[in-house]
Order: structure tokens, then sequence, then C-alpha cells
């Protein structure tokens, strides 16, 4: 469906998250329309089921009308999971979709994230829209398939980090020990 039948949509059937929904895409759209390619298809699947998993919308970017199985590089996905404050669901919900689409957001009311909630939507690349009462703002884009990439940076840093730590007490260990028999005479 285009914007305008999304918006009647919303009208019969949003959910109380989803009572913003039609000013989240707006956000989305003016930022993924403005800063990219802009896209002259712009098509809206909401609570629909793609590869299996269960999205809240998908908003499908394309400059011909053509099903979303068959996209090609310059077209674009986005999938976008609402919940009022639900934090910890709405992020675990985005990272299992994220490997489905181009880029994941999660829309909620204004509320507060704990660190751990944006480490991880750091990492994923989870885009955040934040909604209330006749608004909706855009806090965080979403990034282009970033997560694996950066996962394995990631990790491999921490195990750089902790083999020199490792290194080090080792080597620090084996010359205390070399000087102290040196000084006894050894």
């Amino acid at each position: 469906m285009n914007l305008e039948e999304y918006k009647k949509w919303l009208e019969k059937k949003r959910n109380l998250e989803e009572r913003e929904a039609f000013r989240v895409v707006e956000e989305i759209l003016n930022y993924h329309q403005s800063n990219f390619k802009t896209y002259k298809i712009v098509q809206l699947f909401p609570r629909v089921k793609f590869k299996g998993m269960e999205f809240d919308l998908l908003i499908f970017l394309s400059d011909k009308v053509k099903p979303v199985e068959k996209r090609d590089y310059w077209d674009r996905l986005i999938g976008v999971e609402f919940k009022e404050t639900d934090t910890k669901t709405v992020i675990k919900q985005a990272i299992l979709r994220t490997e489905y689409v181009d880029y994941q957001y999660i829309a909620t009311k204004n509320v507060y994230l704990d660190y751990p909630e944006i480490f991880l939507m750091t990492l994923f690349g989870i885009g955040w829209v934040v909604w209330g009462d006749n608004f909706a703002k855009l806090i965080v884009p979403g990034r282009w398939k970033p997560h694996y990439e950066k996962i394995n940076e990631l990790v491999n840093y921490l195990i750089n980090v902790r083999m020199e730590d490792l290194i080090k007490s080792v080597v620090n260990k084996s010359l205390k020990e070399f000087f102290r028999r040196e000084n006894r005479g050894g």
C-alpha cells in the first residue's frame, strides 16, 4: 500500500503503540529520501510476515513497482518495530529482524534507554524514532547492514586487547622472576 492507503489503514486497524505510526514513517522517509537516493515508489506493508519473521511494518523503497522478494541492490527495505515503553522487548525484536532488512528501526514513546540497550542498538545499527501526542522525531538513524562486520570487528578487538594484557602479564611475571634470580646470584 502507498502512504495514503497506510494512513487509512491506521485509522481502522492501528494498535495503541501505532497511534503515531504515520508520523514515524514520515520521519524515516524524510531521512532516507533526503540523505540518500530519492525513490519513486514507497510501499508499506503493515503487520506482515516476511521470510518467516513477523514485522510491525516494512517500508520498501524502489524505482519500480515489484515484489519485495525481487528487490535489487539499489532498492531499500526498512523494518520498523513499535512499542510504547517496553524497550527491552522492542530492541530484542529489532535485533532478530536486522538480517532480513537493509535498515531496522524501533519506534517508542519518549522513554529512557539503559546503556546496554544503547550499546545493542549501536552495535546492530538499529535506528530509533520517538513519538508522543501529535509528534515523532528521529533520534538515531538506522545503519545499512553494519552489524555482522561490526560484531566481528568488536570481537577481534576484545580478543586482541585481552591477548595483549595476557602477554604483558606473562612477560612481566617472567621478568620479575628473572631479576629475582639474578639478584640472588643464581
